[in-house]
């Protein structure tokens, strides 16, 4: 008879808990399960029973990379866009922090984030744009078209920390006019941000 799999995942070198029998793994891979944090190592390994025996694996250790903000393209790979789908995903259960990276980030006139459109956050588990690292914080502008800058979805909860916030004149798929900077239809708190030439058509 062939061999059957069992995977182990846990975070406690004493004790890895099972993912059950037969497991979705190999002699040598793992599929791993939906819910893993960000920035925690984790253990692994995968047993074999060929004929009644069990084989014990090697255990192995990996970390998920944590959200970070690559550069400051207003779409694609490693952009602040990509970090907000990325948080929505089944992968970062629960509140997601997005940081964004010092050596990038660093005061220079193309570090800034500049939007062809709002900004529209669906996270249910919530999200913070956590920019504490970076000494003199991250800007963001609405761009040469004029958007709103950020959109908190109903039943949303957003936090915003050591931003700049300008150039948002309320322009957006919701309400358009309303807003300025923001749209709040869920929750929003700002920390140590700035918020500089917004407007708005309306309340």
């Amino acid at each position: 008879a062939g061999a059957t799999y069992e995977g182990f995942l846990g975070t406690d070198p004493g004790y890895l808990p099972s993912l059950g029998i037969p497991s979705p793994a190999t002699a040598s891979t793992l599929v791993l399960p939906s819910g893993l944090v960000a920035g925690t190592n984790y253990l692994w390994r995968v047993d074999a029973t060929v004929g009644g025996v069990t084989f014990t694996g090697p255990e192995f250790s990996f970390t998920p990379a944590p959200l970070l903000v690559m550069n400051a393209n207003d779409s694609g790979p490693g952009s602040l866009r990509q970090m907000l789908i990325e948080a929505a995903s089944a992968g970062y259960p629960g509140v997601d922090s997005i940081y964004f990276h010092p050596a990038i980030f660093n005061g220079e006139p193309g570090d800034t984030i500049i939007l062809s459109s709002e900004i529209v956050v669906n996270d249910t588990g919530g999200v913070i744009f956590d920019a504490r690292t970076i000494a003199s914080g991250v800007k963001i502008d609405g761009g040469p078209g004029m958007n709103r800058i950020l959109t908190v979805s109903s039943g949303q909860s957003v936090r915003l920390r050591n931003f700049i916030l300008t150039g948002g004149d309320g322009t957006g798929a919701t309400e358009s006019g309303k807003g300025g900077a923001f749209l709040v239809l869920g929750a929003l708190m700002l920390d140590d941000c700035t918020l500089t030439g917004n407007s708005a058509a309306s309340e």
